[in-house]
């Protein structure tokens, strides 16, 4: 599938644990993740991500208080989403 601009669309894989992060979201919280997940299909690598620093592989997009952590395969030209959750409870148990 490719995008209006005739570049082809990364796939996206959401993770159980990201899922249920999105589902405990508030529903207008929610569309603001949707709409993340949909732009990372797009471009894995938005203006507004960072690399987080003590996890190797890891990018986050940071929105009202929350993070979605996710990483980007090149070779397979995937995006998995690994968490979607608070900044505060985000990164706990996540193996460095």
């Amino acid at each position: 599938m490719e995008s209006e601009s005739g570049e082809s669309f990364w796939d996206v894989e959401i993770l159980p644990r990201a899922l249920t992060g999105i589902r405990n979201l508030p529903a207008k919280l929610r569309d603001v993740v949707w709409e993340i997940i949909a732009e990372l299909a797009i471009d894995p690598y938005p203006p507004d991500a960072q690399k987080l620093r003590k996890y190797e592989d890891y990018l986050k997009i940071a929105f009202d208080g929350h993070r979605v952590v996710y990483r980007v395969s090149l070779k397979r030209r995937r995006v998995v989403v690994e968490r979607v959750a608070a900044r505060g409870i985000v990164y706990s148990g996540m193996e460095r």
